[in-house]
C-alpha cells in the first residue's frame, strides 16, 4: 500500500519537474551570460559592436582594439568624426558600416593629403568641417548634399573635384585655397544660401556650372589672373548685380551669366573677342554693358530677354559680326529692322551704333 502511495505522488510531481528544470536551466544560462558581459565590460567598457574593424561603444564613441590599431583611421565622439593622426588618405569605405547621417562634425589631421571621391556625400547632418594644412586634394562629390555652413579651405589644396560641394543648401561662405588654380565643374552648384566667395589670386579657371544656381550670391570679385569662365558658370545667380570681368580673361563661354535677373551692369575687357550664345539671355534688369573694343562676334540670343537695354546705346565696332538673333525680341532688334537694307560701307568710320543686323 505504501509503495503504491509513493508511485502516485511521483507520477504527480513528474510534470512539474519537467517545467521547473528548463526554467532553472535558463536562469543558469542567463547568469553565465551576465557574468561574461561583466567580465567583458571590465576589459573594453560598455557593450561594443564591430564596425569595419572598429568597436563601436554605446553613446556613438568608436574605440580601436590594440590588435587592430593599425587598421583604424578614425574615432567618433558625440557625433564628431575625428580622423586619426598619421592617416594620409580618407574615403567612404574607411567608415563603411557607420551611420553617416549621424555625423555632425569632421576634423582632419595634418597628415591627411587626400579626401576621396564621394567620401561625405549625403551626410545629411554634417555641418562643420575642420580642414588642416596639408590636404592637397578634395575629390568629386566629396561633401555634396551635406549641410556644411562654411568652407575655409587650407592653402595646401591644389585640386578640387567636380561637384565637391554641390547642393550644400546651407553653405553660406567659402574661402578658397590660395594654391588653387581651377574650380571644377559644378563644384558649388545649387548652393542656394551661398553669399560670399573669396577667390585666390592664383585662380585662372572657373569651369562649367561652378556656381550655377547660387541664388544668394550678390557679388563676385574676380582675381587678376583669371583667364577662363566656363559654360553656365554663374547661370541663375539671381542676386548678382554687377559683373566686372578682368583684362586677363580671354574666354567667357555660352550662358555664363544667363538668367541673372538682377544683373544691372557688365564690364567686359578688351581681351574678349566673342560674346557667346545666350551669355546674358534673360538678364531682365541689365541696363549697362561696356563692350570691348576688340569685339568681333556677338552670337545668337546673347542679349535676348534684356528689355532694359532699350535705352542704352551699345558701342559696337564697325567690323563686329552680330547674329540676327543676338538681341531676340528686344527694342534693338525691332529698331534694326529699319536698317536691314543698309550696306556696311554706309557705316564707314561710325564708332557707335545700336545694332548691326545684317552682318552675321
Amino acid at each position: 500500500m505504501r509503495l503504491k502511495q509513493i508511485f502516485v505522488i511521483a507520477s504527480l510531481l513528474l510534470p512539474l519537474l519537467s517545467v521547473i528544470a528548463p526554467v532553472a536551466q535558463a536562469e543558469e544560462v542567463d547568469a553565465l551570460l551576465q557574468q561574461r558581459e561583466e567580465l567583458s565590460d571590465e576589459k573594453v567598457g560598455a557593450r561594443e559592436e564591430v564596425v569595419n574593424g572598429v568597436k563601436q561603444q554605446a553613446g556613438s564613441s568608436l574605440v580601436a582594439p590594440e590588435s587592430q590599431a593599425e587598421e583604424v583611421k578614425y574615432i567618433v565622439k558625440n557625433s564628431t568624426l575625428i580622423v586619426k593622426d598619421g592617416v594620409t588618405e580618407f574615403g567612404s569605405l574607411d567608415f563603411l558600416g557607420l551611420d553617416k547621417h549621424s555625423i555632425k562634425k569632421v576634423t582632419f589631421p595634418s597628415s591627411l593629403r587626400k579626401i576621396d571621391n564621394y567620401t561625405f556625400r549625403d551626410c545629411s547632418s554634417l555641418k562643420e568641417v575642420l580642414f588642416s594644412e596639408g590636404v592637397d586634394s578634395i575629390g568629386e562629390y566629396a561633401f555634396a548634399y551635406s549641410r556644411i555652413e562654411e568652407v575655409v579651405m587650407p592653402n595646401s589644396v591644389r585640386y578640387l573635384g567636380e561637384c565637391a560641394f554641390s547642393k550644400c543648401l546651407e553653405l553660406k561662405r567659402v574661402q578658397l585655397s590660395k594654391g588653387l588654380n581651377s574650380i571644377a565643374g559644378k563644384a558649388f552648384e545649387s548652393c542656394v544660401s551661398l553669399k560670399e566667395v573669396t577667390f585666390p589670386d592664383s585662380l585662372s579657371s572657373i569651369k562649367n556650372g561652378a556656381f550655377s544656381q547660387c541664388k544668394a550670391l550678390e557679388r563676385v570679385t574676380f582675381p587678376s589672373a583669371l583667364e577662363y569662365i566656363g559654360y553656365w558658370a554663374f547661370e541663375e545667380c539671381v542676386s548678382l548685380k554687377t559683373i566686372d570681368i578682368p583684362a586677363s580673361v580671354t574666354h567667357v563661354r555660352a550662358r555664363a551669366f544667363r538668367c541673372c535677373e538682377n544683373l544691372v551692369s557688365v564690364t567686359m575687357p578688351d581681351s574678349l573677342e566673342t560674346i557667346e550664345e545666350e551669355m546674358f539671355e534673360n538678364c531682365s534688369s541689365l541696363e549697362r554693358v561696356h563692350l570691348p573694343s576688340s569685339l568681333k562676334f556677338i552670337e545668337a540670343y546673347a542679349f535676348d530677354g534684356c528689355p532694359k537695354l532699350d535705352k542704352q546705346k551699345l558701342a559696337i565696332g564697325r567690323k563686329v559680326k552680330v547674329d540676327r538673333d543676338a538681341f531676340g525680341d528686344s527694342f534693338l532688334t525691332r529698331f534694326s529692322d529699319r536698317l536691314s537694307d543698309v550696306w556696311e560701307d554706309v557705316w564707314e568710320g561710325v564708332l557707335e551704333i545700336l545694332f548691326w543686323p545684317f552682318i552675321h
